[in-house]
C-alpha cells in the first residue's frame, strides 16, 4: 500500500492534493467522513450509491400535487428557473429516499463505469 511520500503540513495542502501517492489516503478519508455524516442523518448502512451521491449530490425535488418529483438539474440558471417555478425546491443533500438515487445523473454514471470494470 502505498502512502504519501512527504509529510505535508499546514499550509501545503494543494502540495498533497497534487502528490499522486496521497490520493489514496485523501480518498480514504472522505470516504470515512461521508459515512459518518451520513450515518449521522439516519442512514446506518450506507450503500456504494449512497457513498457515491455524497461526492456529488445532483438532485432537487419540489411537491406536486400531493407528491415529491425529485429530478437533477445541473447549472446555475436552470436550478434558478427550476426554483422560480417551484418555490418549496430544494436541494437533497442525503439520499434518504429512493427516488433521489433513482434520479441521481451522477450515480448513474458512477455505476456505469463500475460496470465496465466487472
Amino acid at each position: 500500500m502505498m502512502s504519501c511520500r512527504y509529510s505535508y503540513g499546514p499550509g501545503q495542502e494543494a502540495q498533497a492534493l497534487l502528490d499522486p501517492e496521497c490520493v489514496p489516503m485523501i480518498v480514504a478519508a472522505k470516504t470515512a467522513s461521508i459515512i459518518d455524516d451520513l450515518r449521522k442523518h439516519g442512514i446506518g448502512h450506507p450503500t456504494s450509491e449512497q457513498i457515491a451521491y455524497e461526492y456529488n449530490p445532483d438532485v432537487y425535488s419540489h411537491s406536486d400535487g400531493g407528491h415529491r418529483e425529485y429530478k437533477t438539474i445541473y447549472g446555475d440558471l436552470k436550478i434558478a428557473m427550476s426554483k422560480a417555478l417551484h418555490h418549496d425546491q430544494k436541494k437533497e443533500y442525503y439520499p434518504n429516499d429512493p427516488n433521489v438515487l433513482t434520479n441521481s445523473e451522477h450515480v448513474h454514471n458512477v455505476i456505469s463505469w463500475l460496470r465496465r470494470y466487472e
